[in-house]
């Protein structure tokens, strides 16, 4: 997902009016009936308070978000929900 980063004022009101909204994790991956939400940041990036109210809502209804900082940690992660063993 790409919240927010519209080219321009007329392609960020169109993403307004169809519902998009800051702080939607990047990625969503859903194995075994499970939801993973997954936001990417460098290793100097933080979270949005608007980031950190969508974990919030996430993990109150029973899903898992997870903050990824490399192409390393982001197989780890997948090796791991495969396996059963998230979190």
């Amino acid at each position: 997902m790409n919240n927010n980063t519209a080219q321009n004022a007329i392609k960020g009101a169109l993403n307004r009016s169809m519902g998009v909204v800051k702080g939607v994790a990047d990625l969503e991956y859903f194995y075994a009936s499970t939801g993973h939400f997954i936001e990417l940041k460098s290793q100097e990036g933080i979270q949005s308070e608007e980031q950190k109210l969508f974990q919030a809502r996430i993990e109150a209804q029973g899903g898992y978000y997870h903050i990824i900082r490399s192409y390393e940690a982001f197989k780890q992660l997948i090796t791991t929900i495969h396996t059963g063993h998230h979190r």
